[in-house]
């Protein structure tokens, strides 16, 4: 009975020790995994701002090299495509012709006459297929970083070059952009200074033009005022001239008259 009790004690020592051990192991691989995360999004912060940086480089980089280097890289990339997938192809088709010489001498009859199996390996649709299956093949290596151009130097060509080779250049770079903002800068003082000296100009002659035409339209009624009294003046000598031709003909109708008179 001791002798039972002592090994189950021993036995309950050895799955609390085992506890221990994988309570351990766990906490290890939760504190390896959190810090395999805050690598993971420290590496992520830093991939974010690189892509920045590149857009940032690429905005400086000069148009009509960027747009002639990602050519160079599309025509690179459908060059390597179409080699592979004739590579791919060509091995099919060798393998199964080996094929087809090795189940032929396997099926040699009693007259020594050797039956193959020709396989149709040149159908129009598996070629087409294959071509299909290959391309996907190609890009998913190419996504991957596993299709080099050069398989000795392990260099993936299938990136952009860079256009700034070196810091000097991205320093000159800057210098000709700086030069040229201040440049721009200057001028645009100068056509604002340019601009505000029109403007007070304008406003000055428009200052102008609006006292002449106040003057001028003051004169206009005045001279409105003159002709209206010169009107009345007409109007006036007209009616005096009048009554005094009535006065003049009524003096010489009398006279007229005086004189048949003492004729009479």
């Amino acid at each position: 009975m001791k002798k039972w009790k002592y090994k189950l004690k021993q036995e309950v020592n050895k799955l609390s020790k085992e506890k221990t051990e994988y309570e351990n192991d766990l906490k290890n691989i939760i504190q390896e995994e959190a810090t395999k995360n805050n690598e993971k999004a420290k590496n992520e912060d830093l991939l974010k701002k690189l892509d920045e940086y590149k857009l940032f480089i690429e905005k400086l980089t000069n148009h009509e090299w960027l747009a002639n280097e990602e050519q160079r890289v599309k025509d690179k990339i459908e060059y390597e495509k179409n080699l592979f997938i004739e590579n791919k192809i060509q091995s099919a088709e060798e393998k199964g012709n080996s094929d087809e010489i090795s189940e032929g001498s396997k099926g040699t009859s009693k007259g020594g006459v050797v039956h193959t199996k020709k396989k149709e390996h040149t159908k129009k649709g598996n070629i087409l297929t294959s071509k299909q299956i290959y391309t996907a093949e190609f890009y998913a290596l190419l996504d991957k970083g596993e299709i080099f151009l050069n398989e000795r130097e392990k260099l993936n060509q299938f990136e952009r070059e860079l256009y700034f080779k070196n810091s000097e250049e991205l320093h000159a770079c800057f210098t000709e952009k700086e030069d040229n903002n201040l440049l721009l800068v200057q001028q645009i003082h100068e056509l604002e200074s340019s601009i505000e000296k029109i403007k007070n100009e304008y406003n000055k002659l428009n200052s102008e033009l609006e006292g002449k035409a106040e003057n001028l339209q003051k004169e206009k009624e005045i001279l409105k005022s003159q002709i209206r009294e010169e009107n009345l003046q007409i109007v006036k000598m007209n009616n005096s001239s009048d009554s005094n031709n009535k006065e003049f003909e009524k003096g010489v109708l009398n006279k007229l008259k005086s004189q048949v008179f003492l004729i009479s």
